[in-house]
């Protein structure tokens, strides 16, 4: 299908003004088109990609971004989670209710072992799970992953359960560490007042 000719808001001098900027939630679409009714006019570009990736990657202090019902495919969602590869501060990615399959989903375990996420949402796109299983055995951060809707394989799908249980028995662990503690241990016990 051809490129519109318009592309959508272009983000990048509006982001770049907000210098403490920490979540992005984003649709691609049109909304109230009447009579000019195009399908189109609801797609998201590729210059609307590379824009948005642009201005994503700028934007250090990002800790939340989610681009959903967009129609981003494979090459579009290599692209956004190419600019996130080592995102200071993202923890949380929805790219859930898209048309990301094998090759998105390889970008995406990438991220995974190049990144402090601790949530990441593709539910409801295509088949993937093989690849995001690899990017789990390098990932001790991420403690939610939804995959509600795709075509995932049982088996996958077990194995991303594991690595997640995994990871929150570390972060668990890491919570009970004894130098949280207020008080020192010491070999002496403690001393007796009374004598």
């Amino acid at each position: 299908m051809e490129e519109p000719s318009m592309d959508h808001y272009q983000l990048g001098e509006l982001v770049a003004g907000l210098s403490q900027l920490e979540e992005l939630d984003l649709v691609y679409g049109i909304k109230d088109c009447g009579m000019n009714f195009e399908w189109n006019l609801f797609l998201f570009t590729y210059r609307d990609c590379q824009s948005l990736a642009a201005t994503i990657k700028a934007c250090h202090t990002l800790k939340v971004f989610r681009l959903t019902r967009s129609k981003v495919d494979d090459n579009k969602a290599r692209i956004l989670i190419r600019s996130l590869l080592d995102h200071p501060a993202l923890e949380k990615l929805d790219l859930s209710h898209n048309c990301i399959g094998d090759r998105g989903a390889r970008a995406a375990a990438k991220l995974l072992s190049h990144s402090r996420l601790r949530v990441l949402n593709l539910a409801n796109n295509q088949d993937g799970g093989k690849q995001l299983l690899e990017g789990m055995s390098d990932n001790k951060t991420l403690l939610e992953f939804d995959l509600r809707l795709s075509d995932v394989a049982q088996e996958s799908e077990y194995l991303i359960g594991q690595a997640l249980c995994a990871n929150r028995e570390e972060a668990r662990q890491r919570g009970l560490n004894p130098s949280h503690f207020s008080a020192p241990l010491t070999a002496k016990g403690p001393e007796n007042p009374v004598g």
